[in-house]
């Protein structure tokens, strides 16, 4: 689904986190990932027999600390890449067969040769919004996105929107005066 979506950490949240990362490091899982016992000893650490309950917090402890710290931080030279765009809704509309996408056929503005340039993109905001509200409106969109193939045709960017944690679905929008097509930096 073609959007990113900006929560605030929740205590589900950081849980679920701190259980993936668990598992990437070689934690157990109940879908049957690495025991605590190999994980335990590929790090050196004592085996479950042998561990006692000071080496049984320190891991706790690592893994809250883990959690704690959020989600993996990325340098400038990754943040540069993403391509941030004002865009103009020019139509929306719903997708059949999906109860959570809407359709969007959106304005980059024209480029150095006067093109109009406009893109399709697909995005999982339908909950929160009626088609009709999002027409002539600006947005935010990533635009250098590889176009996804799904189901219901190729998305060409992705929308950015808010979450607040209980359901709401809040889209980013540009002060007034920003000009379709400009870059975000």
């Amino acid at each position: 689904v073609s959007q990113l979506v900006v929560a605030p950490p929740t205590a589900e949240g950081e849980k679920s986190r701190a259980q993936a990362r668990s598992h990437k490091e070689g934690g157990s899982s109940k879908e049957g990932g690495a025991s605590k016992e190999s994980a335990s000893s590929k790090e050196g650490g004592a085996s479950k027999q042998g561990a006692s309950p000071k080496d049984a917090g320190s891991a706790k402890d690592t893994a809250e600390k883990s959690a704690a710290a959020g989600p993996a931080e990325i340098d400038m030279e990754a943040l540069m890449k993403v391509e941030l765009r004002v865009a103009e809704v020019l139509e929306a509309s719903t997708v059949d067969g999906s109860d959570k996408l809407l359709k969007l056929r959106v304005s980059l503005g024209t480029n150095a040769e006067g093109a109009t340039q406009e893109r399709t993109i697909f995005s999982g905001i339908r909950s929160a919004y009626a088609p009709e509200q999002l027409v002539g409106r600006q947005v935010v969109i990533v635009a250098n996105l590889k176009p996804r193939k799904m189901r219901f045709g190729t998305s060409e960017g992705m929308v950015l929107a808010a979450e607040n944690g209980a359901g709401g679905i809040f889209v980013l929008s540009p002060d007034a005066g920003a000009v379709t097509g400009s870059l975000i930096k």
